[in-house]
């Protein structure tokens, strides 16, 4: 981005290269911190005043263009994991990730910062994937970083037919050893198993604790809390408009880039993935959003 085609930053903000030369945005306010990558326009670390890193990123994690950015909390669009469809699509989690979106905003508002980021049809043109989701539309991704991060994800379709999609703001949490984690607000709710094959449909029965690789998708709207003994803390995840919430842990199967760090992170997303995707006819939006607060314990 150039100079000329900057808006105006206010001081909290800087636009900066970061790891492997990608632009970042940084965030430095009273009551908290982040940094955001225009790559994928993904939170790559939140710090609230006060708190440790609240988002984990792998000390794996590859850093260049068009390499997902493992960490953080990437925006999975427009479908989730390898799709609905056979056979499966590619990249992983949709292009949305590995996509250059564009600075839009940037500005202080209550005691925090606001920044928005946006990705058109026309950004990824040549995206790999985009020949089978050849829609029109527009992702615009509103963060407010402060005491706490919120995530905003609107998507808005331009087409002249009705589109589907999925989505999931797949947020790496930080914490001190995942076997130690307890997740509360799922019980009772239906989830399907993906580490099964084929998937199984089961019910949560109390709270939910990682002792083996976890891969859940429920069907829930309701907010989750991830409670973390090592850190002696709780993280509150509230989301908005997402009728699913992923929970993931690759344990001793991690890739490449997670290696033997898997017991630093558990993912907790807001989503509406498989039977809940979006549906949108030609000039509706769609705003789904995950707001996250941390309290010592």
């Amino acid at each position: 981005m150039s100079e000329d085609d900057m808006p105006p930053l206010p001081d909290a903000v800087a636009l900066e290269d970061g790891a492997g030369g990608l632009p970042m945005v940084r965030v430095h306010h009273s009551r908290g911190e982040a940094v955001i990558s225009l790559q994928g326009g993904q939170v790559l670390s939140w710090v609230p005043s006060g708190h440790e890193p609240v988002l984990w990123t792998s000390p794996l994690a590859r850093f260049g263009e068009g390499q997902a950015i493992r960490g953080g909390v990437p925006i999975c669009f427009p479908w989730f994991g390898a799709g609905r469809e056979e056979p499966e699509m590619t990249p992983s989690h949709g292009f949305a990730r590995i996509a250059p979106f564009r600075l839009v905003e940037a500005r202080e508002d209550s005691g925090a910062v606001v920044v928005r980021l946006d990705l058109g049809g026309d950004d990824v043109a040549t995206a790999p994937g985009r020949d089978r989701w050849q829609h029109d539309f527009v992702l615009s991704v509103t963060v407010t970083v402060g005491e706490t991060l919120r995530i905003e994800v609107a998507v808005t379709n331009r087409s002249d037919r009705v589109i589907s999609y999925e989505q999931a703001l797949h947020a790496y949490l930080a914490v001190g050893d995942v076997r130690e984690v307890t997740v509360t607000g799922l019980d009772g709710a239906p989830y399907v198993d993906k580490t099964t094959r084929p998937w199984s449909a089961r019910d949560q029965h109390g709270d939910v604790r990682i002792e083996r690789e976890t891969d859940r998708v429920y069907g829930t709207r309701s907010p989750v809390t991830v409670r973390d003994g090592a850190m002696a803390r709780r993280i509150h995840v509230a989301r908005e408009s997402s009728a699913d919430a992923v929970v993931w842990n690759p344990w001793e199967s991690a890739p490449d880039d997670v290696g033997e760090h898997w017991p630093g992170f558990l993912c907790v997303e807001a989503a509406n993935v498989l039977h809940d995707g979006v549906v949108l006819a030609p000039g509706e939006s769609h705003t789904m959003a995950s707001t996250y607060a941390v309290e010592r314990d």
